[in-house]
């Protein structure tokens, strides 16, 4: 507890040590997820994303692409307050944030990743829910041929409106620990709203905002971005599975 304090301690300094002196950026995130249940408490999930973002000079978040990825999970739901989750692979293609006119015809730069999380929900009262989600990535850049490992750490608070409907508030703090220099300990910073909404049984949508600040490897100061996000889950019936 007291090292975890340390770090919140000195990422919260290096965000505040640096300022922001470009304009924000404006992206669209989308992702599709197809759920495959393996077991009453396993699951595995094939997850696309393709992220945009505005051009050079312009507010047009689908101006210029920004990321587009295929990462794989699996699920072992412990209990229902507990949630171990395991990323064994992920590719993606980052094209890097656009801040002079030359970076929108930058070539993209390709990513291989690892991811391993726990996520837990416990009631506050009688439909407001507590979440925490801490993780860690191990993440490699096949043109830059360097490694780096990430920690992350979400909390947030879901409100379940009706039976098909919640709210989630959070904050994620991502903060390199290894393969980067001391000034970009920090990451960034995610702040969001997420409305989820239960359209069928098998179907799930998320709308949601979530404003950034980030410090890319390459910046000496703090990038502003605002991201609107729709994600689409299906989870496949079990009956569906049976050959």
């Amino acid at each position: 507890m007291y090292s975890l304090k340390i770090m919140l301690g000195i990422a919260i300094f290096s965000l505040f040590a640096y300022t922001s002196n470009a304009q924000p950026h404006y992206n669209a995130w989308f992702r599709g997820t197809l759920s495959i249940p393996v077991h009453s408490k396993v699951k595995t999930d094939a997850e696309f994303q393709h992220r945009r973002q505005n051009g050079f000079e312009n507010d047009n978040m689908l101006h210029k692409p920004l990321m587009h990825s295929f990462r794989t999970w699996i699920h072992y739901q412990y209990n229902n307050a507990l949630r171990f989750s395991v990323s064994p692979f992920a590719c993606f293609s980052n094209n890097g944030i656009i801040q002079q006119k030359e970076d929108e015809w930058s070539l993209p730069n390709h990513e291989i990743r690892f991811t391993a999380a726990i996520e837990s929900q416990k009631p506050l009262l009688n439909k407001l829910h507590y979440m925490i989600r801490p993780a860690i990535e191990y993440r490699w850049f096949r043109e830059r041929n360097n490694q780096i490992s990430r920690l992350r750490n979400k909390v947030g608070l879901k409100y379940e409106i009706g039976k098909n409907l919640n709210v989630l508030v959070y904050n994620e703090l991502l903060l390199n620990v290894t393969g980067v220099s001391k000034a970009h300990f920090f990451d960034h910073n995610r702040l969001g709203m997420i409305i989820e909404y239960k359209m069928t049984r098998n179907i799930k949508a998320d709308f949601g905002y979530m404003y950034i600040h980030r410090l890319p490897l390459h910046n000496s100061y703090v990038l502003n971005e605002n991201n609107f996000m729709i994600n689409i889950s299906y989870e496949m019936k079990k009956s569906m599975l049976r050959f």
